[in-house]
């Protein structure tokens, strides 16, 4: 009981601290808020496009893996499955397919490119057995889309 006592008897000190140094508050939220506001202001806007997609990696993997694999958990099944699709030659695929590689000038900025592609496109789970999101961001909402449904 004494503690709960000591406990509301801080709050109450909190509380009046706060009331008395109210003034100095205000000012310094209306000081740092503008600051705020300017900055999301100019903050580049970004669209993520999405796609759910359902896998079934028994009737796919199954061929693939005969007499070569022992069964594995779905789960390490699946990130085979997330390393090949992002693996290099089809994101070159999806950036030529979406016309990504028309902005890189030379070899090296498509090489970035893909590179950015790699860390830009996630792979989830959705929480519900063999269910996965692609996403990704773009500031062109049409690019996020296309990348996304060429993936």
């Amino acid at each position: 009981m004494k503690e709960l006592h000591q406990a509301i008897e801080q709050l109450y000190t909190y509380i009046q601290g706060i009331w008395l140094r109210r003034r100095y508050m205000i000012i310094t939220a209306w000081l740092i808020c503008p600051a705020g506001w300017f900055y999301v202001y100019h903050m580049p806007p970004t669209y993520e496009a999405n796609a759910k997609l359902y896998v079934e990696t028994r009737t796919i993997l199954e061929p693939l893996l005969r007499g070569l694999a022992i069964r594995n958990n779905p789960d390490d099944e699946i990130k085979l499955m997330a390393r090949t699709l992002l693996s290099r030659p089809n994101l070159e695929k999806i950036a030529r397919a979406t016309d990504l590689d028309l902005q890189a000038r030379d070899e090296k900025q498509f090489e970035s490119l893909i590179d950015g592609l790699q860390k830009s496109i996630k792979i989830s789970a959705s929480g519900r057995e063999n269910i996965y999101v692609i996403s990704y961001s773009n500031p062109v909402p049409q690019m996020a889309l296309n990348v996304v449904q060429q993936t």
